[in-house]
């Protein structure tokens, strides 16, 4: 199942994903949270809930990585305690730490950050143990909220970043507000 990265701030509870836009189809006057990976990083405060506490990229992160947890747990009927998680190419040491901060406020311990580009490849069959040439791919990343082509060189079975250009403040979303506009 997919989770809309999308999370309602009440009086000291949340509401993540489905549940969210559900509460939004009931009262059209809440507000979401959502594009928050723009401001991983920052520590600046970019919502309020509606006891007036603030709350930062990382903090809403931590949220939306608790249901994700909280969901994989119910399917495996297991703990989950690591995780791999997916970034922008383009994502600075800093907001790659306020990624594993937010991991680690949601319980998880063994935190792995994967290249979103490198996710997609190995996601569409590109495969470093079958690789015995050496391979360039392009990656075209139209996301929600970034936009990025990267090229990547598959080579005695390792992924590297040979370039990657776009712009993190553009993405799907953005382009959907346009046509909406339109």
């Amino acid at each position: 199942a997919l989770t809309p990265s999308v999370i309602w701030l009440g009086n000291y509870r949340s509401l993540v994903g489905d549940s969210a836009l559900n509460k939004l189809m009931i009262d059209s006057n809440i507000t979401l949270c959502w594009l928050f990976k723009r401001k991983i990083g920052t520590g600046d405060p970019i919502a309020y809930d509606e006891a007036g506490n603030e709350w930062t990229a990382e903090g809403l992160s931590a949220l939306l990585l608790k249901k994700l947890v909280f969901d994989a747990e119910k399917f495996i009927d297991k703990n989950v305690s690591g995780a791999t998680i997916t970034v922008p190419v383009h994502f600075t040491t800093k907001q790659r730490s306020g990624i594993i901060n937010a991991a680690k406020i949601a319980g998880l311990n063994n935190i792995v950050l994967l290249d979103e580009p490198i996710a997609a490849a190995m996601h569409y069959g590109i495969s470093t143990s079958r690789s015995t040439t050496e391979q360039r791919i392009l990656v075209f990343d139209l996301g929600g909220g970034t936009f990025d082509v990267t090229i990547l060189l598959l080579k005695e079975k390792n992924f590297y970043t040979l370039a990657s250009h776009g712009d993190k403040n553009v993405g799907g979303q953005d382009i959907d507000e346009i046509i909406m506009k339109m």
